[in-house]
């Protein structure tokens, strides 16, 4: 199974796949947090409030930027595990599920 994500944020939020993870993006949940407080490691596209991206099994969500119109940030990282994938005969699929949600949050002053 691939992952993806499909976006259905807020009217007048836009969003952007960046194409990889956020240079913040650690295993480790405390190198991530502290990785996130440095700007230089935020996704940043002047025309997207949300930016987020994709690689196998690991996914980034960054909202909010250093820009003036944002109070704060939060970036999130979600990775899926797929384990014991059966395809039925009708072509629906079974399958054990384990996600692991991450979030850090810093304030823009």
């Amino acid at each position: 199974m691939t992952l993806e994500i499909r976006t259905n944020f807020q009217a007048g939020y836009s969003s952007k796949n960046m194409g990889r993870l956020a240079s913040w993006f650690d295993s480790d949940w405390a190198t991530q947090n502290s990785k996130f407080q440095d700007r230089n490691n935020w996704y940043y596209d002047s025309n997207a409030d949300i930016l987020w991206g994709i690689n196998g099994s690991t996914a980034t969500i960054q909202y909010g930027l250093n820009r003036s119109d944002f109070a704060s940030a939060r970036g999130f990282h979600e990775k899926i595990t797929i384990a014991n994938e059966v395809i039925n005969a009708d072509g629906s699929i079974d399958a054990l599920r384990f996600i692991l949600v991450r979030s850090v949050v810093t304030k823009l002053a």
